[in-house]
């Protein structure tokens, strides 16, 4: 009786041993910045570009605004 008890207890705790564990984190924590512009008001939104750096982002937001396009990161 003391071993099926003992047997129990080691697969109920098998069992749980990875609900117990730390949640793993992903590897890609990057942020992505999504550009979207239209040439006027009446046009729709569309994507430029995604980027991992929000500087690159907002070079590009600055140089579709200087072109006279609405533009801004998502």
């Amino acid at each position: 009786m003391l071993r099926k008890l003992f047997l129990a207890s080691i697969a109920c705790l098998v069992s749980l041993s990875p609900a117990a564990a730390p949640a793993t984190v992903e590897a890609h924590c990057c942020k992505c910045y999504e550009v979207v512009f239209r040439e006027c008001c009446n046009a729709p939104w569309r994507c430029y570009g995604t980027f991992r750096l929000r500087c690159r982002a907002t070079r590009v937001v600055c140089d579709l605004r200087a072109r006279g396009c609405e533009a801004y990161i998502r």
